[in-house]
């Protein structure tokens, strides 16, 4: 696993918020034309922000309600949640090079021409009297299904569907061109005169997650213009972990999807032995069984290797991905 510099702050949507700004982007560079978008604070004073931010809420849990995990079901709405409270929240005038917060932060922005709504734009950001900054964010998890391929669409969600090809090409010709588009044109201009944002607006990308490799895979290949720094894992089929765990007795934890992140609220008290941890997968299988739900999005495990560091591991059925059918050797 990536150094993981967000581990040791106690209460977990710091530890959350940590992760989605300072874990290494998937991507660095252009994508398409569009550039990344970096945080605007120096790493120390963001780093003193979320140190205060991590012992206000240990004292008083419910400071802050709008980044409560517990209040999510949907991951990529609670890191929309996280990022907007970093907008709005962090010190952004006790920088060198920036000496004002943001004066604009619209979060959802809908564009609609006069017959339909083409699109959302996340979040329209500028500080006072500059132009508009449009960020796309996207946290993602994908598996590499072929090892020595490094095109984007060898790269799967753990739910069998999802293809990072399908979804970064969704994001450079529809999302981040939405500002640019002369059909679009006239769905900003009301805003830019609100703001005082004069000139065009720019579009980047923010994009977090994690990489798997296959366990055995001997020279794997990260997808092309990926970050190298990247944090990675790697994914096993169910009877393939079952047979490592049982041999190996590692203790493990179980992350539910809101925990994808930074791991459940308390750390400390998470890590079971591997047989427990196995009969918590049995009944997320059986509960889904019998309540006739969804295929459960792949199962991410945190297992403890004898160096005492975690290992990250998706675990996925041992039919995936031709099925995300949980798998009956459990």
């Amino acid at each position: 696993m990536h150094k993981t510099l967000w581990l040791h702050y106690q209460h977990a949507s710091v530890r959350d918020l940590a992760w989605l700004l300072l874990s290494p982007s998937l991507f660095t560079g252009k994508l398409g034309e569009f550039d990344t978008w970096h945080l605007d604070l120096e790493p120390d004073i963001l780093t003193q922000w979320l140190t205060k931010l991590d012992a206000s809420l240990v004292k008083s849990p419910t400071l802050f309600p709008e980044i409560d995990r517990s209040q999510f079901r949907r991951l990529g709405l609670y890191c929309e949640a996280l990022l907007n409270f970093y907008l709005h929240h962090a010190p952004h005038d006790h920088t060198p090079t920036n000496d004002q917060r943001y004066s604009t932060i619209v979060k959802a922005f809908r564009v609609q021409n006069a017959e339909r709504t083409i699109g959302e734009c996340d979040f329209l950001i500028a500080k006072a009297e500059s132009h508009l900054t449009h960020i796309e964010l996207a946290v993602k998890f994908f598996l590499l299904t072929e090892e020595d391929n490094s095109e984007w669409d060898a790269w799967v969600g753990p739910n069998a569907i999802d293809r990072l090809d399908l979804k970064l090409q969704r994001m450079i010709t529809h999302q981040l061109p939405l500002s640019q588009r002369k059909d679009t044109e006239a769905a900003f201009v009301e805003l830019k005169q609100e703001t005082h944002s004069p000139g065009e607006i720019e579009s980047l990308h923010f994009i977090k997650g994690v990489l798997f490799f296959p366990h055995d895979a001997k020279n794997p290949q990260l997808p092309n213009a990926a970050n190298p720094d990247l944090r990675t894992g790697t994914w096993m089929r169910l009877s393939a972990f079952l047979s490592y765990a049982k041999g190996y007795q590692p203790q493990c934890i179980l992350c539910e999807k809101m925990d994808w992140l930074t791991g459940p609220n308390n750390l400390e008290e998470a890590w079971k032995d591997v047989d427990t941890v196995i009969s918590e997968m049995r009944e997320l299988y059986d509960h889904q069984a019998r309540h006739k739900q969804k295929a459960l999005p792949g199962m991410q495990v945190w297992v403890k290797n004898p160096v005492n560091t975690a290992q990250l591991i998706m675990v996925v059925p041992d039919h995936w991905p031709e099925t995300n059918s949980p798998s009956r050797s459990i």
